[in-house]
């Protein structure tokens, strides 16, 4: 294969690893435990768990602003093509970062609310994460009996 076909793939195929990992991220934050794969690596190669998560949003941070970055770049585009105003791109910068604080806001919340729930009835959502699929020594959308 020649050089111009492999790096496409190489780089393509590490954007989606970065993708399947940074929402495993995501989905093991909305529940407070280490993804599997965290501590999997961690024991494999005799590190500790929190060096390993680091590098993980590192990767998830590096990510998120590269892809700022490259809306930021189709904007100024956008502006340079008279399909919107910088001011209109200012607005549609500074409204997606209202959006998205929002988002985590409401997720924080949600979560809140789903805790006390599961505190006000007795209920060990960690435990039970193992039988509904979610993170948990079985790892990620695995439910009990699943290989």
């Amino acid at each position: 294969m020649s050089k111009k076909a492999i790096i496409p793939s190489m780089t393509l195929a590490a954007l989606i690893l970065v993708g399947v990992v940074g929402s495993g991220i995501v989905q093991a934050q909305n529940v407070g435990n280490n993804l599997p794969i965290v501590q999997q690596l961690a024991e494999t190669f005799g590190l500790q768990e929190d060096e390993v998560e680091a590098v993980f949003e590192a990767v998830r941070d590096e990510r998120q602003d590269q892809m700022q970055k490259e809306r930021g770049e189709k904007l100024d585009e956008a502006v340079a093509n008279g399909v919107i105003t910088e001011e209109q791109k200012q607005a549609i910068i500074a409204h997606q970062e209202q959006v998205r604080s929002e988002r985590q806001e409401e997720m924080q919340q949600q979560r809140g609310e789903m805790d006390s729930w599961f505190e006000e009835n007795g209920i060990d959502h960690e435990a039970l994460q193992e039988y509904l699929g979610g993170p948990g020594p079985k790892g990620p959308g695995r439910a009990r009996g699943q290989n």
